[in-house]
């Protein structure tokens, strides 16, 4: 099974153009799952935009942990919301939580929220309804569906289906307004990555170009992903050279090999003859290897370390003249890594005192700082000892 990816699109726009918005939402992801909460803090500006960052957090937090599951997670966050409600000393708001996991499995948990909309295959939109039920004395509404390839599912404020009320739309908008639009622009062949931008534009049009309300759209639009399998470093058992190399090879997605003993390994247990870059044209980094079937084949420790101080780099003004840029494209390229790192110790840099001379840390502490900023990317990151 391809690997299932799903960006989040989003536009916002503050009711006074110098406050934040009052709307807030935060995106997070792993290995198993993509995780979307969506607070409108109550009123706008910074009050609003204090009381929403902190349910946000608050529910990212209670989630990560390992005491609470996504429900129980919720439950807490609805019975701090009830005690607050009425008490202007409190912060207050409402929330939208999606949990969609690898397969698509959905479940979205809402709180005095619009309905969410799904949009089948890029062609059609229809307001998804849930069962409500009371949970710490408030209702509450779930929807458990399935989201796949070239399907989204739209979550906005209510500053969204309340566009244009005493200006031609008595009670304003509504969800089935916002759904019709969707479907006639859906119709137009308009490109689903632009959907939230002209619905927030049509919202401000409709309610005679004056926000009454902060307004926020996000889409969460799954497509296949894009994988980058990177090894380095030898298997710290030899013996488990070939099961490794094999593990690798067989993965899906693009490949990378980091490290010239690393790289012959992989030929060895392959098969496969292994070249070095002639003449390379960056002399600031290591040359590069090729091995038929890797993507990018480059020096381990150095280039990673030349890599971390690249990587956040605007990818138009990096040249791919060498296996630094070369690699650093691929992990910005794709949505998901898998690290496979080699827990075997090189002699040559226990012996080298160039390497702590020049800065240059070792793969297992190079590897996991890479990964970091990976994650800051949006991208889902997973590290493998072997």
């Amino acid at each position: 099974m391809s690997y299932l990816h799903f960006d989040v699109l989003s536009k916002s726009i503050s009711k006074k153009n110098n406050l934040p918005c009052g709307d807030v939402f935060r995106i997070e992801k792993n290995r198993e799952e993509t995780v979307v909460v969506l607070v409108d803090g109550l009123g706008s500006g910074i009050t609003a935009n204090i009381s929403a960052n902190f349910y946000c957090s608050k529910f990212i937090e209670l989630y990560k942990s390992s005491d609470f599951s996504l429900r129980e997670s919720f439950k807490h966050i609805v019975e701090i919301l009830h005690d607050s409600r009425g008490d202007e000393s409190k912060p207050y708001g409402v929330i939208t939580i999606v949990r969609i996991l690898n397969n698509g499995e959905t479940t979205i948990l809402t709180y005095e929220m619009p309905n969410p909309i799904y949009i089948a295959e890029n062609d059609h939109a229809t307001v998804l309804n849930g069962r409500s039920f009371y949970l710490a004395k408030e209702i509450i509404h779930e929807i458990n569906c399935y989201i796949e390839e070239d399907e989204s599912l739209l979550l906005y404020s209510d500053g969204v289906t309340q566009s244009g009320m005493g200006n031609g739309y008595r009670r304003g908008w509504q969800t089935e307004g916002v759904k019709s639009f969707i479907n006639r622009y859906l119709l137009e062949k308009n490109s689903i990555e632009k959907l939230c931008d002209n619905l927030i534009d049509k919202s401000i049009e409709i309610s005679g170009r004056q926000n009454r309300d902060d307004i926020t759209a996000l889409l969460i639009h799954g497509r296949k992903g894009k994988i980058l399998n990177l090894m380095t470093g030898p298997p710290h058992n030899k013996e488990d050279d070939k099961r490794v190399v094999e593990d690798f090879w067989n993965r899906e997605g693009y490949k990378a090999v980091c490290g010239s003993t690393t790289a012959e390994i992989v030929a060895d247990k392959l098969n496969k003859n292994i070249k070095i870059e002639e003449n390379p044209k960056n002399l600031a980094a290591p040359p590069r290897y090729y091995i038929d079937g890797i993507n990018v084949v480059t020096e381990g420790a150095v280039t990673l370390n030349q890599v971390f101080h690249i990587i956040d780099e605007d990818m138009e003004d990096v040249e791919l003249d060498s296996g630094v840029t070369q690699l650093n494209y691929f992990l910005n390229m794709v949505d998901k890594i898998n690290f496979i790192v080699g827990k075997a110790q090189n002699p040559a840099h226990k012996k080298n005192i160039i390497f702590k001379q020049r800065g240059i840390l070792k793969r297992n502490k190079i590897v996991p700082k890479i990964a970091e900023k990976l994650k800051k990317k949006g991208k889902v990151v997973e590290i493998n000892y072997v």
